[in-house]
């Protein structure tokens, strides 16, 4: 996973813009980034009623690197007495109707950690 950083300031911002919102600086570079966080807020959306895909766990992430971004949580289901605030969130990448997207899953789940999930260029294809 990568994400804005300012060569001004050094922070990083998401979502991507043309400027830092930090300090105003157009001096923007793509970083990687752990792919570490933690569960900031969530929601449970029950999008088609009846749909063996639902419920849908809607989250926002506060990225070790300091943004936040929203993002769905895979891994553990909503009565799951682990779902809690600050719960301890690794990057992993899904595949939705032929785009692949950043998810995130309880850090320890089988398959969790950015290092053990790396976006494979040619997964694209």
């Amino acid at each position: 996973m990568v994400l804005p950083q300012c060569g001004n300031c050094t922070r990083f911002h998401f979502y991507p813009r043309p400027y830092c919102p930090h300090c105003g600086s157009s001096e923007l570079e793509w970083r990687e980034a752990s792919g570490e966080g933690t569960l900031y807020s969530y929601t449970i959306a029950h999008i088609f009623p009846g749909n063996p895909t639902d419920p849908v766990i809607l989250a926002a992430i506060e990225l070790s690197e300091g943004p936040r971004m929203l993002a769905n949580l895979v891994d553990i289901g909503p009565e799951d007495p682990a779902l809690e605030l600050d719960l301890p969130l690794s990057v992993t990448f899904v595949v939705k109707e032929g785009r692949t997207v950043p998810a995130f899953r309880p850090s320890g789940a089988p398959g969790s950690g950015a290092k053990g999930d790396r976006f494979d260029e040619r997964s694209r294809a």
